[in-house]
């Protein structure tokens, strides 16, 4: 395992604003290391587990755990490149006689290919493997020469790459094939093909569209019931996610998320957070400080939530992520800081993560973080972190979310933010769980509908599958604050709160109900810049 491919545990589903999201907004610039899809919190070298936390993850940290972690000088490449067709397949040899790659510092040799014969609106996806050296696959502009989206360690095993993008009108478009590695040579071979649209109403990248909970509301009523969106005021500025998913346009006709729970599978929370404080949930069978089970339900003094990771009722958020998302969610109407997309539902804080966990434990704390919310009241529950696309199954997981969808309890998961450096192309767990019917799967996209470049895609099979804002998400944040956030960790959130409106509307409303109002009811209209 190479240095940059760190051990694959759990990992929260955010990252850092990076190069990367620049270069799918044509913002580029000067660019950044490998990895640049992701953040890295904490980072103390390679064996450190990768965390996606959010923007204030450090960038230093981030540019440490990477091969290419500085841009070089522009150098010349190959101008005369051949051509890859689509449905074809080129083998090939990267020797030290080869191009090196312009944009970042050390020896990494390139061979570049021609994409030719592409049609505009087709997906296409590019697959390098090699046995010899470890894949590094990029998508480049043909005509600025500057590259624009990366694919890296497909299926964990240092031995394939994977691009797949939506081909835009008048780009010429290149694929580059290097390594991982600095001074790496070998064998390989690079493979394209089409591929084949699933539905009309779901797309590979974006699913079903971006969630709408007005549009949503009046599936569930049965009943149109909202003014003309330019009647309902614009909120703008830092909370352009609230007016790009409609909710203002529900809180206008009395839907608040008033009478509902959601439950937030995390790190915790700042239970002290002025925005949060007074939308927290309150066990009223529960004594606090009396050391007792007063309720009987097997957890003493759980009188907000609970601590599956020391087991006790500390639910304080060390880290800030789970502070983040639970403000998305139901932030306090209170005229400072923020609002939340269901502002009068109450947040369930229960903790399952913090530092390193061990898969097995992880896949333990989720699932026995799922029971206690179905357990205790709440109706949503909303889990923003997940296991890596390459890890295997989290069985304990799975069988938590089976019982919490008998008790009538509806799950919404992050996507991932895999899509770059793993390659991948699915949800990663438990988000896949949305392919069960499980739950809800949610990727991102900004605040111009553009999808997310890091998020993971829906995929190539039919699942349970929205988008929402990912992209500079101003939230809560640890001592009191707010910040500018990055990752689909903060699109799953705007779901859950959507979901807590329509129960806020229609409070009987079973999971399979939620989820239809909310799937049928998105808005295609998403941009694919990549």
């Amino acid at each position: 395992m190479s240095a940059f491919h760190l051990p694959r545990q759990f990992r929260l589903q955010s990252s850092p604003p990076e190069f990367a999201y620049a270069a799918a907004k044509n913002l580029l610039g000067q660019p950044s290391g490998r990895g640049f899809g992701e953040g890295f919190a904490q980072a103390s070298g390679p064996s450190t587990p990768r965390y996606a936390h959010s923007s204030a993850a450090s960038s230093a940290a981030s540019s440490a755990a990477t091969n290419r972690s500085q841009p070089a000088k522009r150098r010349r490449t190959n101008l005369s490149a051949p051509f890859l067709k689509p449905q074809g397949q080129v083998r090939g040899i990267l020797s030290s006689t080869d191009s090196i790659d312009p944009y970042f510092q050390g020896t990494y040799y390139v061979d570049d290919y021609r994409l030719r014969g592409l049609t505009a609106g087709q997906q296409i996806e590019v697959r390098l493997n090699s046995r010899q050296f470890d894949p590094y696959l990029q998508l480049v502009n043909g005509r600025t020469k500057q590259p624009i989206l990366y694919g890296s360690d497909l299926g964990g095993t240092n031995t394939n790459a994977r691009v797949v993008f939506t081909v835009q009108p008048q780009t010429q478009y290149l694929v580059r094939v290097s390594s991982d590695q600095r001074r790496q040579i070998g064998s390989y071979l690079v493979k394209s093909r089409v591929l084949k649209p699933i539905a009309s109403d779901f797309n590979l990248f974006y699913g079903y569209g971006l969630v709408d909970a007005a549009a949503a509301i009046n599936r569930v009523t049965g009943q149109i019931l909202f003014k003309p969106a330019a009647d309902v005021p614009v909120l703008g500025g830092n909370q352009w996610g609230l007016d790009l998913v409609r909710a203002p346009e529900v809180w206008s006709q009395g839907f608040t998320g008033q009478g509902v729970t959601v439950a937030v599978l995390d790190e915790g929370i700042d239970l002290n957070h002025p925005d949060l404080s007074q939308n927290l949930w309150r066990n009223s069978d529960e004594i606090p400080g009396n050391g007792i089970d007063d309720d009987r339900n097997g957890f003493i003094d759980d009188v907000h939530g609970w601590n599956f990771i020391d087991q006790n009722p500390n639910l304080n958020d060390t880290e800030g992520h789970g502070t983040q998302v639970a403000g998305i969610i139901a932030a306090a109407n209170d005229g400072i800081g923020i609002t939340g997309v269901a502002h009068n539902a109450k947040i369930m804080p229960i903790k399952v993560i913090q530092g390193e966990t061990p898969l097995a434990q992880f896949d333990a704390n989720v699932a026995a973080g799922i029971d206690y919310a179905a357990n205790n009241g709440a109706q949503v529950i909303n889990i923003s972190l997940g296991s890596s696309s390459n890890d295997p199954p989290l069985p304990k997981v799975e069988a938590a979310l089976r019982r919490a969808r008998q008790a009538d309890v509806v799950v919404v998961f992050s996507a991932g933010n895999d899509r770059q450096l793993l390659s991948a192309l699915e949800p990663d767990r438990p988000a896949l769980y949305a392919s069960a019917g499980l739950g809800i799967a949610v990727g991102g996209v900004d605040n111009k509908r553009n999808f997310y470049i890091d998020s993971n895609p829906a995929g190539l099979k039919r699942l349970n599958y929205v988008v929402a804002p990912a992209v500079d998400v101003y939230s809560t944040t640890l001592g009191s604050s707010y910040d500018l956030l990055e990752g689909t960790s903060f699109a799953a959130p705007f779901v859950a709160g959507v979901a807590a409106l329509l129960l806020s509307a229609k409070p009987d409303l079973p999971p399979a109900e939620v989820e239809a109002a909310i799937l049928s009811s998105a808005s295609q209209q998403i941009q694919l810049a990549l």
